[in-house]
């Protein structure tokens, strides 16, 4: 959020889930790129992987989790991860 701005974590459990919610108010993220963010090697920077996010994504599938991102050109951008969880006791 270069122009500054408000960052919240929030966090919700399920019966068998957990969500993780990192929301901002930046600038948000522009739909043709939002559409390509998760692809490997895709990058708005000059330096870098490149893997950041793909990596991310293939880490929480790997726990049969789900990584999702929305965002509004100037309202700011929405990250969830929803994990399954169990209770051992």
């Amino acid at each position: 959020m270069s122009k500054g701005g408000a960052l919240s974590i929030q966090s919700t459990l399920g019966d068998s889930t957990i969500s993780i919610m990192i929301t901002d108010t930046g600038s948000g993220i522009p739909q043709e790129i939002l559409a390509h963010i998760q692809k490997p090697f895709f990058t708005t920077k000059k330096q870098g992987t490149r893997l950041g996010l793909m990596v991310s994504n293939k880490i929480i599938a790997a726990h049969k989790g789900k990584l999702a991102i929305t965002s509004e050109r100037n309202e700011g951008t929405t990250i969830s991860i929803t994990l399954p969880f169990v209770i051992n006791e």
